[in-house]
């Protein structure tokens, strides 16, 4: 089974659009999807919300789903999509029955809130730590937490880590990425 990732687009208070890839729900790779999205983004900062965020979406090489597509084409008549590839390129969602089975595949959410530019990442695991004895850490039960923050720390700090070889400690946690 693969470690499944769902990326969703939030306007105007609203999730417009989702898309689920399948062997993307590991940290670093999560995070060079998102990353692509983010890059990409100043060329879609106005027009409608929703086929904002399937533009958005597009970036990172996902594609409408043949039902998704006949909707999104109700609403842009004239508008050309990029093809859905597959379930490992993404699948775009765009109707809310649509997102929410979506929702459900996932082990990983990543939402980009762009009304205040923060992401809500959720692709790696949490560890409370605390300090035995002997001064090592002791990794508690195994949580799955949303770190949040903003595009900007996202872009220019977090975005640099390398998450296939190292943990890091924030705060009394130790955040470590899902391989």
């Amino acid at each position: 089974m693969g470690q499944r990732l769902n990326i969703e687009i939030k306007i105007n208070g609203k999730v417009r659009a989702n898309a689920y890839y399948h062997w993307s729900g590991y940290t670093q790779t999560a995070k060079n999807i998102t990353l692509s999205i983010l890059k990409g983004a100043y060329k879609f900062l106005d027009g409608d919300p929703t086929l904002r965020a399937i533009r958005l979406l597009e970036i990172s090489g996902a594609g409408l789903t043949d039902s998704e597509r006949c909707e999104a084409l109700k609403m842009y008549p004239e508008t050309n999509f990029s093809p859905c590839e597959g379930r490992n390129e993404g699948l775009i969602a765009i109707t809310p029955d649509a997102i929410k089975e979506t929702r459900r595949w996932e082990k990983g959410r990543i939402t980009l809130d762009f009304d205040n530019n923060i992401i809500k990442f959720n692709v790696y695991f949490i560890h409370p730590a605390k300090n035995s004895n002997n001064g090592k850490i002791i990794h508690a039960e195994l949580l799955r937490s949303p770190f949040y923050m903003t595009f900007d720390y996202f872009i220019s700090e977090f975005a640099k880590q390398n998450f296939e070889y190292f943990c890091f400690k924030y705060k009394n946690l130790i955040i470590e990425p899902i391989y």
